[in-house]
């Protein structure tokens, strides 16, 4: 599970020690093995359903923006019942970058028809996404929940607010509201 945050080439990476080359015979084996189980055993982190509800409800428009590939976040995406529902979604290969590089969360607030601001906010489990945020100039939430190593410590990424639970979050853009 720690490898996860990592995505694709992570996971991939830490599988095979040999390090087979990217593109070779073996990776496209593994891709298509990773696509045919892919969402087997998914599921929105416990909470995060009621988070999303409740944004929605608070007419907050919402979106995804990840590293991975569309071919793979669309899928999970569908399978979580999280695609119809977001107002956006930008995948690893949206834009020309990936987070940390701002560049997706710039792309998604142009598709929420918004602006950088500290009204807008990016949740995140991972260093790479509050380091995208501020360089996207929005605010950012890290949660102590999700994908996080065990070396983590989401308290040195500087968010400029912490979740240590998905009800936490709500708490937080309730005062914004």
């Amino acid at each position: 599970r720690p490898h996860v945050s990592n995505g694709v080439m992570g996971i991939f990476k830490n599988i095979f020690e040999d390090s087979p080359k990217m593109g070779g015979r073996r990776f496209k084996r593994y891709l298509d093995i990773y696509e045919e189980h892919l969402g087997i055993n998914a599921q929105v982190f416990s909470g995060m359903g009621k988070v999303i509800a409740t944004i929605e409800r608070m007419g907050i428009p919402w979106g995804i923006v990840t590293n991975k590939s569309k071919r793979f976040a669309m899928p999970l995406l569908e399978k979580l019942d999280l695609f119809d529902r977001a107002s956006c979604v930008v995948c690893g290969d949206t834009t020309d970058k990936i987070k940390p590089d701002p560049e997706p969360i710039i792309h998604a607030l142009l598709l929420l028809n918004t602006k950088s601001s500290k009204y807008s906010f990016y949740i995140g489990d991972s260093k790479k996404d509050v380091d995208a945020a501020k360089a996207a100039g929005i605010s950012s939430i890290a949660c102590t929940f999700g994908y996080i190593e065990e070396d983590d410590d989401p308290e040195k990424w500087y968010a400029e607010f912490t979740a240590n639970e998905p009800s936490e979050i709500i708490e937080i853009l309730s005062i914004f509201a």
